[in-house]
């Protein structure tokens, strides 16, 4: 009974940094709907190209037109590529400066979110943080908030605030197999130094630093 009492305790605790960090996540929107069209954002790559896509292609997406008029007197569709054209949508029905802001948040939503599953499962693989449901919760909603509040660039997608669910996918992946798919993710197998196991956090983490350097190389 007491065992079961702990248990609900732990993991309620553990739900409640969760949804915690994620408010302070969604925050960072309220100041986007404060402002409105006064609104900052990082121009280059973003104002300067990218975003001149989605307004063009959301405006031209259901003429059934193969052509963008204002783009170079008339350049084809395909001229104008989109880093994530599901979100063409956004720019479709709402105001640019509220749609690149959409963007931001969820995209950083997406970041907090793969942080946080990632800290949570590596916790879970180790005998001795499994016990501490509530601080392993802790440290992987603050590590989430930081990892969300990096200035990636939201025009771009979740090529770079996915990385973290995109990690913690492929090694959910490999639970069945797990020495085997750790070898083959980056020599995290079941090793032995000085007789004691290594912990799974820090595994986890090399794991996830040579796979972004393999992203971005």
């Amino acid at each position: 009974m007491t065992k079961m009492t702990t248990k609900v305790k732990t993991q309620k605790s553990e739900k409640a940094w969760f949804f915690l960090g994620a408010l302070a996540v969604f925050f960072m929107g309220v100041p986007y709907l404060v402002l409105g069209k006064d609104s900052v954002f990082v121009y280059h790559d973003q104002l300067d190209g990218e975003v001149i896509a989605y307004l063009l292609q959301a405006r031209h997406l259901w003429d059934g037109s193969g052509v963008l008029p204002e783009f170079m007197n008339g350049a084809a569709k395909t001229a104008l590529t989109m880093p994530a054209p599901a979100c063409v949508l956004l720019y479709r029905w709402l105001p640019a400066e509220l749609a690149l802001a959409c963007m931001q948040v969820a995209g950083s939503f997406a970041g907090y979110l793969g942080m946080f599953c990632l800290l949570g499962w590596a916790g879970e693989t180790s005998e001795t943080l499994r016990r501490r449901k509530g601080l392993v919760g802790f440290i992987a909603m603050l590590t989430g908030c930081m990892y969300a509040y990096l200035p990636f660039l939201p025009v771009y997608g979740l090529s770079q605030y996915g990385l973290p669910l995109l990690m913690y996918c492929v090694l959910r992946l490999g639970e069945k197999d797990r020495p085997k798919n750790f070898r083959n993710l980056g020599g995290m197998g079941d090793r032995h130094t000085g007789g004691q196991k290594e912990t799974v956090l820090r595994r986890t983490g090399c794991s996830l630093g040579d796979f972004a350097a393999y992203v971005y190389r």
